[in-house]
């Protein structure tokens, strides 16, 4: 049976088959919460191509800042243990913004090989010894993605108590980024190939995954058209 949560309006449906959810809204976290962030690592993956809008989507303007800032810029609100961009072309211009906001940017010269490549390569600058208890991967393209949602997950993340854990927001039943994934998954991780990312490792794995039912689509807005990208201006 669906359940309300009377304060955002989040609807917690009925579990998928062998997939745990936890019911977190809004209102239940703050930006900081009481997850450890400090053991956990971020990677805002910006090494894409951009092929259906023709030029680099995420240095385009959004208000008064690029489209990859206002990622940056919402996630710099949380105590993050390793923070890291995993660029693409133009590297400088990418650099130069990631560096600007206290991110460690990394260029991905194996992106031609599709999302797994930047995935194999932020896990191996986040974690080369076992210093982290998990690590969230963030598409660039999301500008108005919610440190409160980042926060739920964090909170059922370290509530499961699991390094085998995948931490998956899920809008109207359908699972979004970003994902959380606990460290037991490191080597998984760093083997994946292709442009599916770790969304493979998530289908294959029912059982591990903590569904963190949202109400609200905004922080899920992403930019792969110039329609999307126009409706974003709109919203800015």
């Amino acid at each position: 049976m669906a359940e309300n949560c009377g304060r955002c309006g989040s609807i917690s449906r009925d579990r998928e088959e062998g997939v745990p959810s936890f019911f977190l809204c809004a209102s239940s976290s703050s930006p900081h919460g009481g997850a450890s962030f400090s053991s956990l690592g971020i990677a805002i993956l910006a090494a894409g191509f951009s092929r259906r809008m023709g030029q680099q989507k995420l240095l385009l303007p959004l208000g008064e800042k690029p489209v990859l800032a206002h990622a940056m810029d919402r996630m710099n609100q949380l105590p993050w243990g390793r923070r890291l961009v995993v660029i693409g072309e133009p590297r400088q211009s990418l650099a130069d913004l990631s560096m600007s906001r206290g991110f460690q940017a990394v260029y991905n010269e194996w992106r031609e090989e599709g999302q797994a490549s930047s995935v194999r390569l932020a896990v191996s600058t986040l974690c080369p010894l076992d210093g982290l208890s998990g690590f969230v991967f963030l598409p660039g393209d999301q500008p108005f993605i919610e440190p409160t949602l980042v926060t739920a997950m964090a909170d059922a993340f370290f509530q499961k108590n699991d390094r085998r854990a995948i931490v998956v927001p899920r809008h109207e039943g359908q699972w979004r980024s970003p994902v959380l994934f606990g460290a037991a998954w490191r080597s998984a991780l760093s083997t994946l190939t292709g442009d599916r990312g770790g969304r493979d490792l998530i289908q294959k794995n029912p059982g591990c995954v903590v569904s963190v039912d949202w109400a609200d689509e905004r922080p899920f807005a992403d930019v792969d058209t110039w329609i999307d990208y126009e409706a974003l201006q709109q919203q800015k």
